[in-house]
């Protein structure tokens, strides 16, 4: 959707683009097969809704095409970087109590993490019919319907 911010990790950073739906959407519609042209496809796309520093564009091409995999539905795993933790739900005292008890666990165990709570109802739905709240780490579901323990948070937060 034009105008849509999206947040991807570039870096060590997360940072805020615009247009990404759109940017997948015409990379995707071009078939292109090899990976060096989809990776400067994604980056001339990018550049029309976006600033990309000239020195940091290498860190722009692989966050793009990561995310550019990942919106093709591919298992893309992370490498390096803090953990990227999400909490889906629409803002209940669920989502909220896992939130503060994420937070507790992050300071406890002072493990790097970029953690955000998506309200969005597109988005919430997206990951398909489970109950909220729904945490995910790095992209994968790890617990839909309950609040962990800080025990289990521990846990899931270390595997």
């Amino acid at each position: 959707m034009a105008g849509e911010i999206n947040q991807i990790r570039v870096g060590e950073h997360t940072i805020g683009m615009i247009g990404l739906s759109d940017v997948y959407l015409a990379v995707k519609q071009l078939n292109l097969t090899d990976e060096l042209d989809i990776r400067e496809a994604l980056l001339e796309h990018a550049r029309r809704s976006n600033h990309i520093p000239g020195e940091a564009e290498a860190l722009y091409d692989d966050a793009l095409f990561r995310e550019y995999r990942r919106f093709l539905g591919e298992d893309v795993a992370e490498t390096g970087g803090p953990l990227e933790i999400r909490v889906f739900g629409p803002g209940c005292m669920r989502c909220e109590e896992l939130m503060r008890r994420l937070m507790a666990v992050l300071v406890e165990t002072d493990i790097p993490a970029d953690l955000q709570h998506v309200r969005d109802l597109n988005k919430i739905a997206a990951l398909g019919p489970l109950p909220t709240p729904i945490l995910t780490i790095n992209g994968k579901v790890v617990s839909a319907g309950k609040v962990p323990t800080p025990k289990e948070l521990k846990t899931l937060l270390q595997s």
